[in-house]
């Protein structure tokens, strides 16, 4: 499971039509039922960092296609996990951060 933590706000399509995003609580349990890897964007409407992250992703040909090997879960305001694990400090080994430019 690999966790991608920004202050990121910007509505889903922003993120990417060509992903597969699945709520945080959907794509947990596709993961389960899967047994599949996710990808997990945590993030805030009012960030503009997040507006950046999301443009800089969405027409991402390259991730984009290794996409298709992930659960993609996008968990923007309400939707974020309130359980202390996913709060910034709390990922333990199973953060990793991927930057593509």
């Amino acid at each position: 499971l690999f966790v991608l933590a920004f202050g990121c706000s910007s509505p889903v399509n922003d993120y990417g039509s060509a992903y597969e995003w699945r709520s945080f609580s959907e794509g947990m349990r596709t993961i389960e039922s899967e047994n599949k890897p996710g990808i997990v964007v945590i993030g805030k409407r009012f960030s503009g960092a997040c507006r950046d992250f999301a443009r800089s992703i969405a027409g991402n040909k390259e991730l984009i296609s290794m996409s298709r090997h992930f659960v993609m879960i996008l968990a923007l305001d309400d939707d974020e996990p309130e359980d202390e694990k996913w709060l910034p400090g709390g990922f333990d080994n199973a953060c990793v951060i991927i930057r593509f430019s």
